[in-house]
């Protein structure tokens, strides 16, 4: 009997303070994304910024981006006035095609088609808009999507190339970065 107060108080006690709940979070692949890919295109260290949508029908996405770097074309320097590898901006869209695999549903390949503009830093060169190619591979952790991705930009397509004043097609490589929301 003498321990009864001493039990009831415990309870009380125990009661009587804030219980925490586990949180368990459920990771939605299918979400939008924010991210960027740290590149090399053949002069030095290329960046580039994205927006995707959330994922339609479970295989396709289509994303927004900025990017910046020195442009250097697949098949040689840009011949004078403009110089070697002047510095270039690019905004782009296109649409994302993911290729699903049954086996490993966190590793997932894509390849992408699109449209962009170009805008060299050089003098003698002009806006230029284009047509873009991607592919990559990433894996999905915690809310973050990473993986290697190739990016070739093709300007003046369907034009005329004037040597001196147009940009040549682009390859770059990288390794992107998503954060999904």
């Amino acid at each position: 009997m003498r321990g009864t107060p001493l039990v009831a108080a415990l309870v009380v006690l125990i009661s009587g303070t804030p219980s925490w709940a586990q949180t368990i979070t459920i990771d939605d692949l299918n979400a939008a994304r924010a991210g960027v890919r740290i590149g090399y295109g053949g002069r030095g260290i290329d960046w580039q910024t994205a927006i995707d949508s959330p994922l339609v029908a479970g295989i396709g996405r289509v994303r927004a981006d900025i990017g910046f770097g020195h442009w250097v074309g697949v098949v040689g320097e840009i011949p004078p006035p403009a110089g070697s590898s002047p510095w270039v901006t690019r905004l782009g869209g296109t649409a994302i095609l993911f290729l699903p695999h049954a086996d490993t549903p966190h590793i997932r390949t894509y390849i992408g088609l699109g449209v962009a503009a170009f805008l060299p830093h050089a003098s003698g060169m002009s806006p230029q808009r284009g047509v873009r190619m991607i592919a990559g591979l990433e894996s999905s952790g915690d809310r973050w999507d990473v993986g290697p991705e190739i990016e070739v930009d093709s300007p003046a397509a369907g034009g005329a190339y004037r040597a001196g004043t147009d940009l040549i097609p682009a390859f770059r490589v990288g390794i992107a970065i998503r954060r999904r929301f």
